[in-house]
């Protein structure tokens, strides 16, 4: 039983370490201030009442951290790649 919550307590900080090199990593903060930043206009878009507009720009921040995870994997080599995809589709 200890060694199954020494290996959990381990993991948690494998991915506490990872998400903190991700969003201090420089090319990941523009794109998540954009995407915070299209958040908050698409609140003050809808709270305007031009809701269209709100809608639109709403839908901005999934294609902002989608091109930031596609840097990321770019940025990586091709064995790592393969890797981190093969160890996530087990």
């Amino acid at each position: 039983m200890a060694l199954s919550q020494r290996s959990l307590a381990a993991s948690g900080n494998m991915l506490v370490d990872e998400a903190r090199a991700t969003f201090t990593n420089p090319s990941v903060v523009p794109h998540l201030v954009l995407a915070g930043a299209s958040l908050i206009a698409a609140v003050a878009l809808f709270l305007g009442n031009k809701r269209e507009e709100a809608i639109f720009v709403g839908l901005w921040p999934p294609t902002f951290l989608a091109l930031s995870m596609l840097g990321k994997i770019a940025s990586q080599p091709t064995e790592q790649v393969r890797s981190t995809i093969s160890s996530a589709t087990r």
